[in-house]
Protein backbone atom coordinates (compact mmCIF):
# COMPACT_ATOMS: atom_id res chain seq x y z
CA UNK A 1 0.00 0.00 0.00
CA UNK A 2 1.41 3.69 -0.74
CA UNK A 3 0.54 6.84 1.53
CA UNK A 4 -2.49 9.11 0.99
CA UNK A 5 -5.91 8.45 2.36
CA UNK A 6 -8.46 5.37 1.45
CA UNK A 7 -12.38 5.96 0.88
CA UNK A 8 -13.76 3.40 3.05
CA UNK A 9 -17.10 1.33 1.86
CA UNK A 10 -18.80 3.22 4.89
CA UNK A 11 -18.38 6.50 3.13
CA UNK A 12 -15.24 7.31 5.24
CA UNK A 13 -11.95 8.42 5.17
CA UNK A 14 -8.67 6.44 6.35
CA UNK A 15 -5.27 7.54 6.15
CA UNK A 16 -3.53 4.53 4.18
CA UNK A 17 -0.89 4.00 6.95
CA UNK A 18 -3.46 3.58 9.31
CA UNK A 19 -4.88 0.52 6.96
CA UNK A 20 -1.59 -0.99 7.05
CA UNK A 21 -1.18 -0.69 10.95
CA UNK A 22 -4.66 -2.18 11.63
CA UNK A 23 -3.73 -5.32 9.03
CA UNK A 24 -0.44 -5.58 10.67
CA UNK A 25 -2.63 -5.93 14.06
CA UNK A 26 -5.27 -7.87 12.47
CA UNK A 27 -4.36 -11.49 13.48
CA UNK A 28 -2.05 -11.06 16.63
CA UNK A 29 -2.75 -10.52 20.46
CA UNK A 30 -2.22 -7.70 22.71
CA UNK A 31 -1.82 -6.66 25.95
CA UNK A 32 -2.68 -3.00 26.17
CA UNK A 33 -0.11 -1.41 28.77
CA UNK A 34 -0.27 2.03 30.28
CA UNK A 35 3.06 4.08 29.81
CA UNK A 36 2.30 5.75 33.64
CA UNK A 37 2.46 2.69 36.09
CA UNK A 38 3.35 -0.39 33.75
CA UNK A 39 -0.25 -2.11 34.36
CA UNK A 40 -2.54 -3.47 31.56
CA UNK A 41 -6.15 -4.01 31.10
CA UNK A 42 -7.53 -6.65 32.97
CA UNK A 43 -11.22 -8.14 32.27
CA UNK A 44 -11.46 -9.00 36.28
CA UNK A 45 -12.66 -12.39 37.81
CA UNK A 46 -10.44 -13.69 34.50
CA UNK A 47 -13.68 -12.49 32.35
CA UNK A 48 -15.76 -15.39 33.23
CA UNK A 49 -18.71 -13.06 34.78
CA UNK A 50 -20.77 -11.15 32.36
CA UNK A 51 -20.36 -7.55 34.44
CA UNK A 52 -17.05 -7.66 35.45
CA UNK A 53 -15.08 -4.55 34.95
CA UNK A 54 -12.09 -4.14 33.26
CA UNK A 55 -9.16 -2.77 35.44
CA UNK A 56 -5.49 -1.97 35.71
CA UNK A 57 -3.46 -5.51 37.03
CA UNK A 58 -0.17 -6.17 36.92
CA UNK A 59 0.91 -8.25 33.64
CA UNK A 60 0.73 -11.83 33.52
CA UNK A 61 -0.69 -12.62 29.86
CA UNK A 62 -3.61 -14.90 30.24
CA UNK A 63 -6.79 -14.44 28.17
CA UNK A 64 -8.19 -12.08 30.37
CA UNK A 65 -5.31 -9.40 29.77
CA UNK A 66 -4.95 -10.14 25.45
CA UNK A 67 -6.97 -8.40 23.37
CA UNK A 68 -7.25 -7.57 19.40
CA UNK A 69 -8.23 -4.47 17.63
CA UNK A 70 -9.87 -5.53 14.49
CA UNK A 71 -12.05 -3.33 12.03
CA UNK A 72 -11.55 -0.60 15.02
CA UNK A 73 -12.55 -2.67 17.46
CA UNK A 74 -10.74 -4.04 20.63
CA UNK A 75 -11.86 -7.71 21.69
CA UNK A 76 -10.96 -9.24 24.71
CA UNK A 77 -9.26 -12.88 23.75
CA UNK A 78 -12.05 -13.72 26.07
CA UNK A 79 -15.03 -15.65 24.04
CA UNK A 80 -18.14 -16.53 26.61
CA UNK A 81 -20.27 -18.56 24.13
CA UNK A 82 -17.93 -18.83 21.53
CA UNK A 83 -18.58 -14.89 20.63
CA UNK A 84 -16.40 -12.08 20.24
CA UNK A 85 -17.06 -9.20 23.47
CA UNK A 86 -15.57 -5.87 22.13
CA UNK A 87 -14.88 -2.65 24.22
CA UNK A 88 -18.04 -0.53 24.40
CA UNK A 89 -18.73 2.87 25.35
CA UNK A 90 -22.08 2.52 27.20
CA UNK A 91 -22.13 6.38 28.40
CA UNK A 92 -19.75 9.07 28.11
CA UNK A 93 -20.00 10.11 31.77
CA UNK A 94 -18.76 7.95 34.50
CA UNK A 95 -16.99 5.58 31.44
CA UNK A 96 -16.46 2.67 33.37
CA UNK A 97 -15.25 -0.89 31.87
CA UNK A 98 -17.46 -3.67 32.40
CA UNK A 99 -18.47 -7.31 30.25
CA UNK A 100 -21.80 -7.28 28.94
CA UNK A 101 -23.74 -8.70 26.67
CA UNK A 102 -25.77 -5.61 25.56
CA UNK A 103 -25.86 -1.74 26.04
CA UNK A 104 -28.34 0.29 28.49
CA UNK A 105 -27.77 4.16 27.80
CA UNK A 106 -27.56 5.33 31.20
CA UNK A 107 -25.01 6.60 32.55
CA UNK A 108 -21.40 6.69 30.52
CA UNK A 109 -20.43 3.58 31.21
CA UNK A 110 -17.86 2.12 28.95
CA UNK A 111 -18.47 -1.86 28.43
CA UNK A 112 -17.29 -4.74 27.10
CA UNK A 113 -19.86 -6.85 25.42
CA UNK A 114 -20.86 -8.77 22.48
CA UNK A 115 -19.74 -7.91 19.21
CA UNK A 116 -22.34 -7.24 15.87
CA UNK A 117 -22.61 -10.29 13.79
CA UNK A 118 -23.76 -8.29 11.19
CA UNK A 119 -23.00 -4.79 10.53
CA UNK A 120 -25.15 -2.25 12.12
CA UNK A 121 -25.98 1.10 10.32
CA UNK A 122 -23.84 3.95 12.04
CA UNK A 123 -26.86 5.85 12.95
CA UNK A 124 -27.83 3.08 15.81
CA UNK A 125 -25.34 4.45 17.68
CA UNK A 126 -24.15 0.97 19.06
CA UNK A 127 -21.45 0.13 16.14
CA UNK A 128 -19.96 3.53 17.30
CA UNK A 129 -19.72 3.03 20.45
CA UNK A 130 -17.18 -0.39 19.51
CA UNK A 131 -15.10 1.51 17.66
CA UNK A 132 -11.43 3.07 18.50
CA UNK A 133 -9.04 4.89 17.12
CA UNK A 134 -5.46 3.71 18.47
CA UNK A 135 -3.15 4.56 16.26
CA UNK A 136 -2.22 8.51 17.55
CA UNK A 137 0.89 9.67 18.02
CA UNK A 138 0.21 10.68 21.68
CA UNK A 139 -0.41 6.76 22.85
CA UNK A 140 -4.48 7.61 23.55
CA UNK A 141 -7.21 5.07 22.48
CA UNK A 142 -9.52 7.63 21.41
CA UNK A 143 -13.54 6.76 20.53
CA UNK A 144 -13.39 6.90 16.85
CA UNK A 145 -16.52 9.48 16.94
CA UNK A 146 -14.96 12.06 19.22
CA UNK A 147 -11.07 11.81 19.62
CA UNK A 148 -11.78 14.50 22.51
CA UNK A 149 -12.71 10.96 24.77
CA UNK A 150 -9.84 8.92 25.58
CA UNK A 151 -9.08 5.94 27.51
CA UNK A 152 -7.98 6.91 31.41
CA UNK A 153 -7.09 5.31 34.25
CA UNK A 154 -7.43 7.59 36.32
CA UNK A 155 -4.54 7.11 39.58
CA UNK A 156 -2.90 4.74 38.32
CA UNK A 157 -3.07 1.79 41.16
CA UNK A 158 -4.20 -1.67 40.39
CA UNK A 159 -7.74 -2.55 40.15
CA UNK A 160 -8.48 0.70 38.80
CA UNK A 161 -11.23 1.17 36.60
CA UNK A 162 -10.63 1.83 33.39
CA UNK A 163 -12.69 5.73 32.53
CA UNK A 164 -13.56 7.42 29.46
CA UNK A 165 -12.32 11.30 30.47
CA UNK A 166 -11.75 14.30 28.02
CA UNK A 167 -8.27 14.49 26.55
CA UNK A 168 -5.66 16.52 28.53
CA UNK A 169 -3.30 18.26 26.71
CA UNK A 170 -1.01 17.03 26.45
CA UNK A 171 -2.46 13.40 27.28
CA UNK A 172 -1.37 12.50 30.97
CA UNK A 173 0.42 9.12 31.26
CA UNK A 174 -2.73 7.75 32.70
CA UNK A 175 -4.40 8.18 28.98
CA UNK A 176 -1.66 6.93 26.97
CA UNK A 177 -1.10 3.10 26.20
CA UNK A 178 1.13 0.64 24.32
CA UNK A 179 -0.02 -2.55 22.52
CA UNK A 180 2.70 -5.50 23.78
CA UNK A 181 2.37 -8.66 21.98
CA UNK A 182 0.78 -11.86 23.96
Amino acid sequence: MEGGDWLTAKGGVVSADDVQKEVAMAEQKFMIKNKGCGMVLDVTKGGEVVGSPVVLWDEHGADNQCWTYTHDQICTMLKPSGKDIALCIKDRVSGELTMSECITVTQNIVLVYRKEETPSDPADGRIKDQQWSVFGADGTIACKDDTDWVLDCGGQAKEEKITVKRRANPPTSSQQWEWKPC
